[in-house]
């Protein structure tokens, strides 16, 4: 039997890999259940705030960007841009130095390689993407831990800059 919304959460909350992928598998997939399950996290998702910058090209949506990033209004941001294409390398090196070393990016993972490929035979378009995403804050640093042991997990604390985003398919065990 299927554990409940309320068991994979807090299997989540627990440390279960298996529970949180389960959980994102139900909301990717758009699930009957998915009002369920966002309920069942929101009282744990903390005091985050959602923030869109929309609009045309040349109106000063990384202006804004770099300016609340200054600010310490927040840390991170997630970059939905990169689902449509892999940027240039130039464009990261350019958000990169609009902000501070702390900052992070969260790049969604291009859909040639999620979705076009079902991450079958991508190995170029990864590599491409993963050296794009060196340019930002923290990827040269990183980029020896990585390689001495890519499933090593870094320490989320508050404040600590953990390097660009490392992909992990999600296994069929899992779920």
């Amino acid at each position: 039997m299927a554990p409940s919304i309320a068991e994979l959460v807090e299997r989540a909350r627990a440390g279960s890999p298996r529970a949180v992928a389960r959980l994102i598998s139900l909301v990717e997939d758009a699930s009957p259940a998915l009002r369920e399950v966002m309920a069942a996290l929101v009282p744990h998702a903390g005091g985050a705030a959602v923030v869109g910058v929309t609009g045309s090209p040349g109106v000063g949506k990384s202006s804004l960007l770099a300016m609340l990033a200054r600010s310490r209004a927040f840390d991170t941001v997630a970059v939905d841009a990169t689902f449509y294409a892999i940027p240039p390398a130039a464009t990261l090196r350019d958000w990169a130095s609009r902000v501070g070393e702390a900052f992070q990016f969260a790049l969604k993972m291009p859909q040639e390689i999620t979705h076009e490929n079902r991450l079958r035979h991508v190995a170029p378009e990864l590599e491409q993407f993963l050296l794009s995403a060196r340019e930002l804050p923290g990827g040269r640093r990183q980029k020896r831990r990585r390689r001495r042991n890519l499933h090593s997990s870094h320490s989320r604390r508050p404040g600590r800059h953990c390097g660009p985003p490392r992909p992990r398919a999600r296994s069929r065990e899992w779920t």
